[in-house]
């Protein structure tokens, strides 16, 4: 936490309520009823107070995290490999992508392939 105290505070993302993070180290972000898990890159995973419709809104401005599914928000920056209707993120978590979200998907991991 001590590194992101560097950061300006825009670079921030904030998870709950007095918890910020920078989003590199989001990996995933996992539905839970009206809570969310958010889990790091670190292997920890934080409970917050918030739904992921709230976490979807404050992280639009952010082209790397996409809604892969009803129940996920996934860093594009930590994908491993994409299939049919899977994506295995570096964590060696394994989340789901719906039908319909596959091209747009596709297409956004193209685009941050292409700005890299």
């Amino acid at each position: 936490m001590k590194a992101n105290m560097n950061l300006k505070s825009e670079t921030l993302v904030r998870v709950g309520g007095h918890k910020k993070f920078n989003p590199s180290i989001i990996v995933l972000m996992e539905a839970d009823i009206n809570y969310t898990k958010v889990h790091l890159n670190s292997g920890k995973v934080i409970y917050v107070a918030t739904n992921l419709k709230k976490l979807e809104e404050r992280l639009a401005a952010n082209v790397s995290f996409f809604r892969s599914h009803r129940s996920f928000i996934i860093n594009l920056n930590h994908v491993n490999t994409c299939g049919e209707d899977t994506v295995q993120l570096a964590n060696n978590r394994t989340v789901l992508v719906a039908r319909r979200r596959k091209e747009a998907l596709v297409q956004k991991l193209a685009c941050l392939k292409m700005a890299v």
